[in-house]
């Protein structure tokens, strides 16, 4: 049991039942091999040496790397998103972006303390990290932690509980250049293939260009996926992350997972 999950145990922090979609992002350039698989399949990981499929829980958080330059439509993202999951088996379950952590990326506070302390077991981990660190969707979608005062008022925490600390201070530091909005993200890592079949996505967000695509509009429809779409311009691949991110709120309210 690792040091954060026995927190959460000895506090009695538990599921709330919140309604967190699974987001899987990739680059829009596999779109024509997703449509041909039928389905989300994991891959080769260099950084656990595993076949693994990601997923963050509530954000469409996940980032290509880019030098400014401006991007075409298949480099840009596409997200696939689950309202629920209930049969996912999770492989394991981070608070944050595990490849940047196992990276060296994030401040030198959490840095020093090994991965596995942060690692979660079963369905309902995320709702857990976000009821302790945020307490709703809302503060966790908008990257407002609870402050170390409200922390410690709400929990039992010791000077062993280095770990948990250092977590609140992570979710509170902001963003700066050297990690992303990743850095508290909710992280779930599957070893299964995600059938579109048996587990349809319930939208799909991607560059508009694609919905001129008879085999993407007739799988969407197939899914009975909502598209959710936006438009491509003359612009680096970094500034597309602000405008998927407010079509995916948009999604949320209309879904009426945000009120």
């Amino acid at each position: 049991m690792s040091k954060v999950e026995d927190f959460f145990n000895r506090n009695q922090i538990g599921n709330e039942g919140l309604e967190l979609p699974y987001v899987h992002s990739t680059q829009s350039y596999n779109i024509e091999k997703i449509l041909r698989d039928s389905s989300l399949k994991p891959s080769h990981c260099p950084e656990f040496e595993e076949e693994l499929l990601y997923f963050f829980r509530g954000r469409p958080a996940y980032k290509q790397s880019s030098e400014g330059e401006e991007a075409s439509h298949w480099q840009l993202p596409t997200c696939f998103l689950y309202d629920s999951l209930p049969d996912i088996a999770g492989a394991r379950t981070y608070p944050f972006d595990s490849g940047a952590f196992k990276q060296g990326r994030y401040p030198s506070y959490i840095r020093l303390m090994p991965l596995e302390e942060f690692e979660l077991v079963g369905n309902f981990s995320s709702d857990r990290i976000v009821e302790a660190f945020f307490g709703d969707i809302e503060s966790y979608l908008n990257g407002d932690a609870k402050t170390e005062q409200e922390f410690s008022e709400n929990y039992t925490v010791s000077a062993f509980d280095a770990e948990v600390m250092a977590l609140r201070r992570l979710a509170s530091d902001g963003t700066p250049k050297s990690f992303d909005d990743r850095r508290f993200t909710i992280e779930v890592q599957t070893k299964n293939r995600i059938d579109f079949e048996e587990n349809p996505p319930s939208a799909v967000i991607l560059p508009t260009i694609y919905l001129g695509n008879e085999k993407v509009r007739s799988a969407l429809d197939r899914w009975d996926a909502a598209p959710i779409t936006y438009d491509v311009h003359a612009q680096s691949l970094d500034l597309y992350y602000g405008v998927i991110f407010q079509k995916y709120l948009d999604y949320l309210r209309e879904s009426e997972v945000l009120r």
